[in-house]
C-alpha cells in the first residue's frame, strides 16, 4: 500500500517509526517492509493482497496524520490499484470533475470512476486531475484517444506512476528516512561502518553498514538491503 497526502512527518521517522504508529492503528496485522519515499509517501508491504484490501478498507484519514479530525488527512491506496489511474495536465479549471467524467471514452464504464482535481493547501484549484477508472485497460483507452470536452480535446494524459526512489540516510546511512529525521547522534562514515565521518576514516578495510560485505560502501547499488528496498518499492503487485 502507499500513504500519502498530509503525513506527520514526527510519525514516520524511519522504518521502525512507522511500523509503530502503524501497529496502533491494526494490531494484528504484519509488516514485511515499511518504507518512506523522497516524496515523502509512505510504502508498506503486507503479507497478502487480502490484508491491504482489509488495511485499505478501514483506513482512516486521521490515521498518521498527526490529528484527531484533520480536513484533509492521509489516503490508503492499494500499489497495483494506481495501474488503472491518469493524470490528465492542462485541464481549464472552469471545466468540473463530473464534466470530465462524462467526457470520458463511451467504452469507459463510468460507475466505479472517480475523478479529483489536485488543489493547493490553500484551496486554489491545479490544472491537473486524476482519475482513477475501472479496469487497466481503460487507461490504454484514455492515452489512445484522449477526452473531448466542449469541443476541447485534453490529450496531456499520462498513467499515473507514484514516486519510488529508495530513500537513504546520509547520517546514518541507513534506509528508510532523511538525515534531518533521523534519531542517531554520531555520524556513521560511510566506507568503513565505525562512528566517524568519511573525511575521518582511515580504514583499511571497506564495510557496508547495511549488508555487512566487505566488497562495496553503504551507498553502494550493490548492496543486497538496497536491491531488497527497491524490490519492496517496484512491488506493484502485491
Amino acid at each position: 500500500i502507499i500513504i500519502n497526502k498530509e503525513i506527520d512527518r514526527k510519525m514516520v521517522h524511519n522504518s521502525s517509526c512507522i511500523r509503530s504508529n502503524f501497529n496502533r492503528y491494526f494490531k494484528d496485522i504484519d509488516i514485511k517492509t515499511a518504507f518512506i519515499s523522497k516524496g515523502g509517501s509512505i510504502f508498506i508491504e503486507l503479507t497478502s493482497q487480502e490484508t491491504a484490501k482489509e488495511v485499505s478498507t478501514k483506513w482512516k484519514k486521521a490515521f498518521f496524520s498527526g490529528e484527531s479530525n484533520p480536513v484533509v488527512g492521509t489516503k490508503c491506496t492499494i500499489l497495483n490499484e494506481l495501474k488503472k489511474s491518469i493524470l490528465v495536465k492542462d485541464v481549464p479549471t472552469d471545466i468540473s470533475v463530473s464534466d470530465i467524467t462524462k467526457a470520458l471514452p463511451a467504452s469507459i464504464n463510468q460507475d466505479n470512476v472517480k475523478t479529483t482535481r489536485f488543489v493547493k493547501k490553500d484551496g486554489t484549484q491545479l490544472t491537473t486531475v486524476k482519475i482513477d477508472l475501472h479496469e487497466a485497460k481503460d487507461v490504454d483507452v484514455c492515452l489512445e484517444q484522449g477526452i473531448l470536452i466542449d469541443n476541447r480535446k485534453l490529450t496531456r494524459i499520462e498513467k499515473y506512476e507514484p514516486r519510488q526512489r529508495v530513500i537513504q540516510c546520509y547520517n546514518c546511512f541507513k534506509f528508510g528516512h532523511v538525515a534531518k529525521l533521523c534519531n542517531q547522534e554520531h555520524q556513521t562514515c560511510q566506507l568503513c561502518s565505525e562512528n566517524h565521518s568519511p573525511d575521518e576514516c582511515h580504514m583499511q578495510k571497506i564495510k557496508c553498514r547495511n549488508c555487512n560485505s566487505d566488497q562495496h560502501y553503504a551507498t553502494s547499488r550493490d548492496c543486497n538491503t538496497y536491491k531488497k528496498v527497491k524490490e519492496a518499492l517496484l512491488a506493484r503487485s502485491l
